[in-house]
């Protein structure tokens, strides 16, 4: 990305990443990319306290097999600050790095949206 369009992206509040255009409003998408990495949304089933995790593409995520079905995975061990409850999470995406699939336990995958709902 040139100088000019780290400008226009911090004046405009648009920018991209992973050649997708990125939203200037809260989605209703699961992961939110930014340069070099995602940003998932993840709700405790324990406390209910939102959490935002940031997983870094270029050193987090692992190559998977061919044969599972998709590119790369990250496994994760998520704790708030309201709880000591251990939320375990594994996370499965495509080659531009999509969500296509995620296993969670003890917490649950939440949008954007609803991260920002309720949040201080």
């Amino acid at each position: 990305m040139s100088i000019f369009s780290k400008l226009w992206s911090a004046i405009s509040g648009k920018g991209k990443s992973n050649g997708e255009e990125m939203p200037s409003e809260p989605s209703d998408r699961y992961t939110v990319p930014d340069d070099k990495a995602l940003w998932v949304f993840v709700r405790c089933k324990k406390c209910g306290e939102k959490i935002k995790l940031r997983i870094r593409t270029t050193d987090e995520v692992q190559e998977a097999e061919p044969e599972d079905g998709f590119e790369y995975y990250v496994n994760k061990t998520i704790v708030g600050n309201k709880c000591f409850n251990r939320i375990e999470a594994s996370f499965f995406f495509d080659a531009k790095y999509r969500l296509i699939n995620s296993d969670l336990y003890n917490g649950e995958l939440i949008t954007e949206k609803e991260f920002i709902e309720g949040t201080d």
